[in-house]
């Protein structure tokens, strides 16, 4: 029979666990009004422009034609000829986008897949909070999932006709099913991790050389375990069962891969070339170099490309080490978009609720506030998650958690550096950078405890007496 101490620790337990899901469903509560009172009350001029207008022609030739193109929705209905397939854009946004797209394109469509999206990003704080909470700590999950859920850019990009949210899905979602796959031994579900990825490839292509760090980031991760090859396998014959059919379709497709006869690949280097984004250092060529350059359509492969970089250096060495090693990262990472208003907003919009609502407001000024300590800490603890010192306060799935996300993030980060660092790109890694925060600050807690107290630091994951611990 129980002794009263042991009724009363047990009922504080659950108190405190009830308490822990009470507070984490009024924060996903609050992240989902927040999304939907966003998608519900912003207006903007033209919402169908650039890569959305290419993002729904893609989504309605597919479902009037059976055909992925870029070819104008108007000029083929009129025509009444099937467009020519191509491949300027990945499937994954455009099937997104299939049961919604009407033409001619209509308001009510727009919200219904902002209201779609605006779901995914609410989807997104409770997988945040189930990493968090399962593999750190119950108060650590609860400040994440609260930062992802006010965050404004994330809260902003649901209402545009683009790739981020459904992005920011997937790979947190890759993510989650890593860590069940590494938590419970359960390798079919590293296949799953492979597939997932390969769905994030088909919605972003940037995600088309990840396998370069993911395979080796986790072979690493696994390297003290039986099956860390078998594991690399499983996620590499994941990511090609989904993508080597994209690519495969691709090799019959006899003109230029992409709607204008520049790569995508030659374009993202060659934008990304400028310092500051600018042409000579023309504020208004902001984000439009492509618009300033008089001799941008001379370059159109990428060895042109790369070679104009290279006698770029050769001129301005200082300045273009500058760009390339401080300059762009912190450009990725920045917390004003280049497009839109240069602030919150990918494109310009009349009005949000970011212009109406105290609420809205007050939480922007904060994460506004917050943004670079958030970037800082978080990076810094992708760096340091690899240390052996990090293990010693913490669960070996937090570990692993921490350096699969420390994997992707590099990744992205190499990518952007290499090509195009708008700052748009970094809004799906939002929920990684905040969970690489707050478990960087769980370890700081945790070591500064033990340093205090001269003890052994508290349990490394939820639930977990000492002796637990020391048993695994």
């Amino acid at each position: 029979m129980a002794t009263a101490i042991q009724k009363r620790t047990l009922f504080s337990g659950r108190t405190a666990s009830r308490i822990i899901y009470l507070t984490a469903f009024a924060v996903f509560i609050t992240g989902l009004v927040m999304r939907i009172v966003m998608v519900s009350h912003t207006a903007m001029d033209e919402p169908i422009r650039a890569d959305a207008k290419d993002y729904y022609t893609y989504a309605y030739n597919l479902k009037h034609f059976g055909v992925l193109s870029g070819k104008s929705v108007a000029a083929s209905l009129d025509s009444g000829v099937q467009p020519q397939p191509d491949a300027g854009r990945a499937p994954g946004y455009p099937l997104f986008l299939l049961p919604f797209v009407t033409y001619p394109p209509t308001l009510a469509m727009l919200h219904k897949i902002a209201v779609a999206q605006a779901i995914l990003g609410s989807l997104a704080i409770l997988i945040v909070f189930f990493l968090v909470n399962r593999f750190i700590n119950p108060i650590a999950a609860l400040f994440c999932a609260l930062l992802v859920a006010v965050s404004p850019q994330l809260i902003s990009a649901d209402y545009f006709l683009l790739s981020e949210p459904l992005f920011t899905f997937v790979l947190l979602l890759a993510i989650a099913v890593f860590s069940l796959a590494n938590s419970s031994g359960y390798r079919l579900l590293m296949l799953i991790t492979g597939i997932a990825l390969g769905i994030a490839a088909l919605v972003k292509p940037t995600m088309l050389f990840s396998l370069v760090f993911v395979l080796p980031g986790t072979y690493l991760i696994f390297r003290r375990r039986n099956g860390a090859w078998t594991r690399c396998v499983l996620i590499a014959v994941g990511f090609a069962a989904i993508y080597a059919p994209w690519q495969l379709r691709n090799l019959n497709i006899d003109e230029p891969q992409g709607i204008a006869a520049k790569s995508k690949i030659s374009v993202a280097i060659h934008n990304g070339m400028y310092p500051g984004l600018m042409v000579d250092g023309e504020p208004e060529s902001h984000g439009a170099q492509h618009r300033w350059d008089f001799e941008y359509d001379n370059y159109r492969t990428v060895g042109d490309v790369l070679r104009l970089v290279a006698t770029r250096f050769a001129s301005d060495p200082a300045a273009y080490i500058h760009w390339y090693l401080i300059g762009k990262p912190i450009t990725f990472f920045d917390k004003r978009l280049v497009n839109g208003d240069g602030g919150l907003f990918i494109y310009p919009v009349k009005t949000s609720p970011y212009h109406t609502s105290d609420f809205f407001f007050v939480t922007y000024r904060i994460m506004q506030f917050l943004h670079w300590g958030l970037i800082a800490v978080g990076l810094l603890t992708a760096v340091f998650v690899w240390a052996q010192r990090f293990e010693v306060h913490m669960s070996e799935q937090a570990v692993n958690l921490g350096r699969f996300i420390s994997v992707i993030l590099m990744y992205f980060l190499a990518v952007h550096i290499a090509a195009n660092p708008l700052p748009r790109y970094s809004i799906p890694l939002r929920p990684e950078i905040y969970i690489m925060t707050l478990m960087g600050l769980t370890w700081l807690w945790r070591w500064g405890w033990a340093k205090t107290v001269k003890r052994p630091p508290p349990a490394a994951e939820p639930g977990n007496t000492g002796e637990e611990m020391s048993a695994n």
